[in-house]
């Protein structure tokens, strides 16, 4: 008795393919184009109390988020006039309601802390540490230019010829 030869279609795996890709198009189609919002924009008060100073730089907010100040860099803890820096923060902004702005794509920082422009009514703190020669300046390459820079960076001119705290 002769063997029949099995003859393997090659449309089983085409009508698959075209399945498919019919399946991913018309889904595509028909998903509604809802933006999403991530979690950390979620999370990103504009206005809130100040809870505690963490050092000249960062402070915790009443709902338990750090914020590092945007552009600043205060001496760390058992540096010299990192004291001072904590005390300036916390005389202009504990238990105070801020207000808080935020550099698109960069509004928070490797630790999870938000980064933000700190206001009291209309003063900006981070400007005003700087100003106090108490923190310096500090951007980082290949970004793009801060808000506040040119602010901040004549916060910092002027502390160093009047000579104030880290510019002695």
């Amino acid at each position: 008795m002769p063997k029949k030869s099995k003859v393997k279609s090659p449309i089983a795996p085409v009508l698959l393919l075209v399945g498919l890709a019919l399946g991913f198009v018309v889904g595509g189609i028909t998903k509604p184009d809802v933006p999403t919002l991530s979690s950390t924009e979620q999370e990103q008060p504009t206005t809130q109390t100040v809870t505690r100073v963490i050092d000249g730089d960062t402070v915790e907010l009443s709902t338990g988020q750090s914020v590092r100040l945007t552009g600043v860099s205060a001496p760390g803890l058992k540096e010299k006039f990192s004291q001072e820096g904590k005390a300036f923060l916390e005389e202009k902004l504990l238990n105070q309601e801020v207000k808080l702005e935020y550099e698109k794509g960069y509004e928070t920082d490797r630790f999870n802390r938000l980064n933000a422009y700190v206001f009291v009514g209309d003063e900006n703190i981070n400007e005003l540490i700087i100003k106090q020669g108490l923190a310096e300046v500090v951007i980082y390459e290949k970004r793009r230019k801060l808000m506040y820079q040119d602010e901040l960076l004549e916060a910092q001119v002027q502390a160093k010829k009047l000579k104030l705290n880290l510019w002695k």
